[in-house]
């Protein structure tokens, strides 16, 4: 298995997961690359999976440095947020679970946007970085940061949404921390519940 087309096999398995795609729009196509090739090399080094799933949840920095930001350019609200990490990383549909309780699971709104709080402190901007293409001179990156506030509002209570993990008690965070931080580490907990069984499924499915 320690060949360079098994890497490429399984990176891009994992960027269709993850959506790696350029869209047709010409300034995605060096993050979309960088993004592509930081997994194929992450597999290739046999990068633990709780590893590559952490830099990618808590993606900070720009494309050209943190390539697994480029995630944050299909996941750009609390929503997306929460679809993607619970169906991808925890093998839960949450998204009936956005306006009302989930009619086939025991998820109610207080869930999702306990974990749609997670993504509250995530800023972005862009930046012009010169040189950066030779094609074109200077482009645009985007830069993904970690605010000190910031908050989502709980559609069912109208304030603002409590910190919370799926199943789990409420988090306080501290300003200087990033709270995806603390949600990685619930997920990659042994006890969790979800996130192995949802990896293993995942590739049992594949073979």
């Amino acid at each position: 298995l320690d060949t360079p087309e098994y890497a490429y096999f399984f990176a891009n398995k994992w960027a269709d997961i993850l959506r790696v795609k350029r869209r047709n729009q010409p300034d995605r196509a060096y993050g979309t690359f960088a993004f592509h090739t930081w997994i194929r090399e992450a597999v290739a080094a046999d990068k633990p999976y709780d590893e590559f799933v952490r830099d990618i949840l808590c993606a900070i920095g720009d494309e050209s440095k943190s390539p697994p930001t480029v995630w944050y350019k299909e996941v750009r609200t609390p929503e997306n947020f929460v679809d993607d990490v619970s169906q991808v990383f925890l093998g839960q549909r949450m998204a009936c679970a956005n306006c009302h309780h989930h009619p086939y699971e025991k998820w109610s709104q207080d869930d999702y946007w306990g974990l749609a709080a997670f993504y509250a402190r995530v800023g972005r901007k862009n930046l012009t970085v010169a040189g950066f293409d030779p094609q074109r001179g200077q482009v645009q990156v985007s830069v993904v940061y970690t605010k000190t506030t910031g908050s989502v509002q709980n559609k069912r209570t109208g304030q603002p949404a409590a910190i919370k993990p799926l199943d789990a008690d409420p988090m306080t965070v501290a300003p200087e921390d990033d709270p995806r931080q603390k949600l990685a580490d619930w997920m990659v907990d042994p006890k969790n519940p979800f996130f192995a069984k949802t990896v293993a499924n995942r590739y049992w499915a594949h073979f």
